[in-house]
């Protein structure tokens, strides 16, 4: 029961006995007043009415006139004359029910029995008779019960006005109690969120215990995040540079080799720094790392300004002179190639005073069909053919263009719109399991029906990126899903990536948020953003996750591992799966102990906050033991058989 109930019940029930308390005294003493003023008005009368008559001539017509004449004036139940033998010789009686209004509880409870007045008239020296005045009580009843009337109301108004006093006070007093509650909710859901520490001494010093705690578990979450982030970044980045090493960038790379969709188009790019021996002796040590991080910042400053291009990107450092650039769903290579052949000639003649610094370049796309090895001796050959021209140039891949399946930006929008309004946008589904090979929920990929055939991802997407639509193709197809039979029965659970750009345009958000709340079946869907890009843009998935969360939907981050060290920021929304990048998987696989060390590490704190740990990429269903020796909770990936 709420504290305004109880208040409002105590308040009642205070009233009703200070009513019963002061209606008992106050009756009370008002009936012994009438009861005494009602007796002293028969005696008075009675007296008076004897008087009279006893000076009078005693003739029945003129006695009776002289009885009926009082009995008229006043107000009188009874006026009897009896002769000295007791006979009636005048009686006058008030017949009618004045009273009939008085309930006759309150009578009965509240009798007034006023004494009658008494008086003897006389006839000379003998006894004419005896005179009994009985006056009507009727008035005395009405007076009573229109003054408990007036006592009950006022009382209910006074109850009425304490109890509205006191939920206002109450609420005023409590209003800190709801951060406590909400606080504490946090605590119970594993989000340990600060309050701010309210007047009222109780509730302060609750407060205060709780943000200590609250505090100490987000301290303890900080800290073991930045050990693991520190462990991953020594095991995946190069430590001059800060670029990702070998190791973890051909770990990055089968996985997208691996990826599901084949058909997505990527790009990579291959930068070197000719003769890097001559050119440390040349600059010396010192210098010679400034040239090496400049070269490092001016590839990354280049790939962020074409952002838009692609989907992710990774930068990588392949030994001392070799870096390396993937570009995934990327239509076109060459405004990035272009764009770092420019950057790095104005860089090589930055140095042209103090060394020939040469820099060949080579680009050239792939996708998922091709094997790393093939990959690596295409590129290698168009370095080759880079550095024969002795000074820095980029060499992109003659076929680069050859393999879209629409050329120009006019019939992508055409194309994508038709789609749009026809309903083209569809999904194809991949299983996700827990860690017992149980359907956790399907994972839908965006498929584009066009003239009867379905393109991948990989085929439409850097398009939609390039053109804006990408919004509308996520509300498309979350309207697909939510359509499904299975799904609003409740028999299939569907994990639905978004984009980042959804969560940005609002207009787009809410929409889709409002088709959530009418569809009736929000509650099956896992929605899931890119790490990278959550982190780059995390108030706006903050705000999205206090809209989405309320109706029931799970939210998650997909490809994780990078952003571990900020899992504590992310743990206040109410976060509740992580998808593990199939790179880290992979180092497992192949008994990279660091690895295995941080994804350890990294289910233990997300467990600690309780988060489900997914892994991707998955090459072999039997690996689920080991993934569950690990403290991963489920897996999806190629290894994954699709169900029906």
């Amino acid at each position: 029961m709420s504290l305004v109930k109880q208040l409002w019940i105590a308040i009642i029930g205070l009233m009703i006995l200070v009513f019963f308390a002061s209606f008992s005294i106050s009756t009370l003493s008002a009936k012994g007043y009438y009861i005494e003023q009602l007796s002293l008005k028969n005696s008075d009368n009675a007296n008076s009415l004897a008087l009279m008559i006893s000076q009078m001539d005693k003739e029945d017509v003129m006695v009776e006139l002289l009885v009926a004449a009082q009995f008229d004036t006043g107000n009188y139940k009874k006026i009897e004359l009896l002769d000295p033998s007791g006979q009636e010789r005048v009686v006058k009686v008030h017949e009618t029910d004045v009273q009939a209004h008085v309930p006759n509880w309150f009578k009965e409870l509240v009798p007034i029995k006023a004494g009658k007045g008494v008086a003897q008239i006389q006839d000379g020296w003998k006894q004419y008779g005896t005179l009994i005045v009985e006056s009507d009580d009727r008035f005395a009843y009405e007076s009573l019960w229109k003054t408990t009337l007036q006592f009950l109301l006022w009382f209910l108004f006074a109850a009425l006005l304490l109890g509205a006093i006191g939920t206002w006070v109450l609420r005023y007093l409590t209003s800190p109690l709801e951060d406590v509650v909400k606080q504490a909710e946090a605590i119970g859901g594993r989000r340990f969120i600060t309050s701010q520490e309210p007047k009222t001494l109780e509730f302060n010093r609750l407060v205060r215990a709780m943000n200590t705690l609250s505090a100490r578990v987000r301290s303890m979450l900080e800290n073991e995040s930045r050990r693991l982030d520190e462990m991953r970044y020594k095991s995946q980045h190069d430590p001059l540079t800060g670029l990702a090493n070998r190791e973890f960038f051909v770990g990055k790379l089968e996985s997208i080799l691996r990826d599901e969709d084949k058909n997505t188009r990527n790009g990579m790019l291959l930068i070197r720094i000719c003769d890097l021996l001559t050119v440390n002796k040349t600059l010396g040590h010192q210098k010679t790392d400034q040239l090496l991080k400049g070269i490092a910042e001016q590839i990354g400053n280049t790939v962020k300004q074409h952002n838009k291009e692609f989907d992710e990107y990774l930068l990588g450092r392949l030994n001392g002179s070799d870096f390396a650039v993937i570009l995934t769903a990327i239509d076109d290579l060459q405004p990035v190639a272009k764009a770092l052949e420019v950057f790095m000639s104005t860089y090589a003649k930055s140095y042209a005073q103090e060394v020939n610094l040469q820099l060949p370049m080579a680009a050239c796309t792939f996708k998922g069909d091709e094997s790393r090895q093939n990959l690596f001796q295409k590129i290698d050959s168009l370095l080759v053919e880079a550095e024969s021209e002795k000074h820095t140039a980029m060499v992109i891949e003659r076929s680069i263009q050859a393999k879209g399946l629409l050329l120009n930006a006019n019939e992508w929008r055409t194309t994508l719109l038709d789609a749009l309004s026809s309903g083209g946008v569809v999904a194809q589904l991949f299983p996700v399991v827990d860690i017992k090979n149980r359907l956790l929920h399907s994972e839908a990929m965006m498929r584009l029906n066009v003239d009867g055939k379905a393109l991948s991802a990989g085929d439409f997407l850097p398009w939609a990126r390039r053109l804006n639509l990408l919004p509308q193709m996520d509300l498309a197809l979350a309207e697909h899903i939510l359509g499904q039979p299975k799904v609003q029965s409740g028999q299939l659970q569907v994990a639905l990536n978004l984009s980042i750009e959804t969560l940005k345009e609002l207009q787009q958000r809410d929409i889709l948020v409002d088709m959530l709340k009418t569809s009736g079946c929000a509650d099956k869907l896992w929605l899931e953003l890119p790490e990278r890009a959550i982190l780059d843009n995390l108030n706006y998935f903050i705000e999205f996750c206090e809209l989405v969360k309320p109706l029931g939907c799970k939210v998650g981050l997909d490809k994780a591992g990078s952003g571990f060290g900020k899992i504590s920021r992310l743990q206040e929304v109410g976060l509740d799966y992580i998808k593990v990048d199939a790179v880290l998987i992979q180092d497992i696989s192949r008994k990279n102990s660091e690895s295995e060390g941080f994804v350890r590490g990294a289910c233990t704190l997300g467990h600690s906050i309780g988060l489900q740990l997914i892994a991707e990429g998955l090459q072999d269903i039997a690996e689920l033991n080991h993934l569950e020796a690990i403290g991963l909770d489920g897996a999806t990936g190629p290894g994954v058989p699709i169900r029906a």
